[in-house]
């Protein structure tokens, strides 16, 4: 106890010329400034900095950089932005008193995770969109529509299968998208905490969270309804999911988050810093890389498969930002083509019936099995090799996947059906 309040002294002390005048938090923590003896406890810090050995040389290691790094590593943990978050909402200015005492020890300043409304910038505008938002309704909606929508439910069960790994490589290998994440941090935005959210949301990986709470839920449907404003247009008027989609839709207070939006560009200078970065090449490359993903493909057919033109919207959001236009990995039969003719031609196939043959035959054709045991046997290195050196096949299955034919899933599944890695 002794420890815990020479340390809360000292904090009251740094914060003592920050509290404001109006909240309850600060009269209780105004009640225990008084029991401090500020001036006594300055004068004995003054006579050890000058009288002590040890204790200056203490001081000087809290002026160097291995100290420097403590700072930095303590102050960049979620759990402690949130307690600071806590304490600066409350009106206790924490973070100039911290910067105080940065500045008098020469450390790095520290900046809110969440920076509050008023403050504007990238998170003024989440806040106020968030704000305007009826999050409840959301999650009553959503929940609903896992008892009672097969459609949705469908969707929603095809996010949580997808290969998140294929994310974790991206974020890892990328450095636009890793220079993109850090720039949203530098805005004080929680990238890291929002990932963690979804990753625990959707189960692709062991989450210390029980169950969908209602923090999570806000996350999520922030981007749910960023989507359902995005795809608004492009809704048509047959399919069940679509149905689904304008539920949420239809909760959306679409007027008056491009209202927040529109105040923001013509306003606030850090968003409209941000904005004049998404229209750049950085955020270009990181743009590219996304949607060249084939699980991100996969969700994309899915929906448009079911009616949902998401590729006409996304593509609206392109051409806003300057950036590429998204294609499908596999085109509607509709839609003609290359696609269209793969589409109609596997259509016609009696898969099932040449998969029941396909077992049939390894069971009782010794020749056939034979066959398949020599394919499963070839060196595929060799194929690998072809594929990396010859600048020819390589135009040719880019000329394929411009086309819209997903290649390196075709790839993928022959190389697992031999048992080719």
């Amino acid at each position: 106890m002794k420890t815990i309040f020479v340390l809360a002294a000292l904090v009251a002390i740094a914060t003592a010329s920050a509290i404001p005048d109006s909240r309850a938090l600060k009269d209780d923590f105004q009640e225990f400034l008084d029991l401090v003896p500020v001036d006594g406890l300055l004068g004995v810090a003054l006579k050890y900095l000058t009288t002590d050995k040890e204790f200056k040389e203490f001081f000087g290691y809290l002026q160097g950089e291995e100290f420097s790094a403590v700072w930095d590593q303590v102050f960049a943990l979620a759990e402690v932005k949130d307690v600071l978050n806590y304490l600066e909402d409350a009106d206790l200015a924490v973070y100039d008193a911290l910067n105080t005492v940065a500045d008098f020890l020469g450390l790095h300043h520290v900046s809110p995770a969440v920076m509050s409304l008023k403050a504007g910038g990238l998170n003024g505008f989440f806040n106020e969109a968030v704000a305007l938002l009826p999050l409840e309704k959301f999650e009553a909606l959503f929940e609903e529509k896992l008892k009672t929508s097969p459609e949705f439910k469908a969707f929603f069960e095809k996010l949580r299968k997808l290969d998140y790994l294929k994310f974790v490589e991206l974020h890892d290998n990328s450095k636009e998208l890793q220079a993109f994440l850090q720039k949203l941090r530098n805005y004080g935005l929680d990238v890291d905490g929002f990932f963690d959210l979804v990753a625990g949301f959707f189960g692709w990986y062991h989450s210390s969270q029980t169950g969908t709470n209602l923090s999570t839920m806000k996350t999520i449907f922030v981007l749910a309804a960023l989507v359902a404003i995005a795809t608004a247009s492009a809704i048509p008027d047959s399919r069940a999911l679509k149905d689904d989609f304008q539920e949420f839709l239809d909760l959306v207070p679409v007027d008056g988050l491009l209202g927040v939006a529109l105040k923001y560009l013509t306003t606030d200078k850090e968003f409209k810093e941000f904005f004049g970065y998404l229209q750049g090449e950085e955020f270009s490359a990181v743009w590219d890389q996304v949607f060249a993903l084939a699980e991100v493909k996969d969700v994309l057919n899915y929906l448009e498969d079911a009616d949902l033109a998401v590729y006409d919207a996304l593509n609206t959001v392109a051409d806003f930002l300057g950036l590429h236009h998204v294609s499908p990995a596999v085109m509607s039969l509709k839609a003609g083509g290359l696609n269209g003719f793969f589409n109609e031609a596997v259509a016609l196939l009696p898969l099932e019936k040449f998969e029941a043959l396909f077992e049939e035959k390894l069971k009782t054709s010794p020749e056939f099995k034979a066959f398949f045991e020599k394919l499963r046997s070839l060196d595929y290195h060799k194929f690998v090799e072809l594929h990396d050196n010859s600048k020819e096949l390589q135009a040719f299955l880019q000329k394929l996947r411009n086309y819209g034919l997903d290649v390196d899933g075709f790839f993928d599944l022959v190389a697992g059906f031999f048992g080719w890695e």
